[in-house]
């Protein structure tokens, strides 16, 4: 069961390096990888659980020459899990930053969890806040767990569109 919550975890914190100056547009795809600070779960009556995670995310893209290629922030999100230790649903959200101090925000959902598709997670993200030079930023992705490190973090990729006004 911890597996599964820090693999959702990684996933889900994966996502929001990326754009950075007006006008400025693009898709691609990148990596990350997750440090997990804190991880509370609570076993309910009919066996399955629910975790509430805090991690610390950090995220880059595959083109260098993106405007926020590198940014880092803090993410909490909860996971909800069957009797068998399956991730059948969860969410959350991260606030992040780049090296100059302008960030934004968004959420993760999980989709797919321990299917042929998506071995380990998988699942969708969109930005909803941004602030510096971030303020007015949109865009989306999926993100996947592709390892984990034992109880103390995980990575994998995602992929992303934005657009700044």
């Amino acid at each position: 069961m911890s597996k599964k919550v820090l693999m959702v975890c990684v996933a889900i914190v994966l996502t929001g390096s990326m754009m950075g100056f007006a006008g400025d547009s693009g898709s691609g795809t990148g990596h990350f990888t997750n440090h997990f600070q804190d991880v509370t779960v609570t076993e309910m009556p009919d066996g399955s659980a629910v975790q509430l995670i805090h991690y610390s995310n950090l995220s880059v893209t595959d083109d260098a020459d993106n405007p926020s290629a590198d940014t880092a922030g803090e993410c909490v999100g909860t996971l909800r899990m069957n009797a068998a230790g399956v991730v059948t649903s969860g969410s959350g959200a991260c606030f992040v930053k780049a090296a100059d101090g302008h960030g934004f925000s968004y959420w993760w959902e999980v989709e797919e969890s321990g299917t042929a598709d998506c071995p380990a997670l998988c699942g969708k993200w969109s930005y909803y806040g941004g602030f510096g030079r971030f303020d007015g930023l949109k865009g989306s992705g999926n993100w996947e767990v592709s390892s984990q490190f034992g109880e103390t973090g995980s990575m994998g990729t995602w992929t992303y569109t934005y657009s700044m006004p």
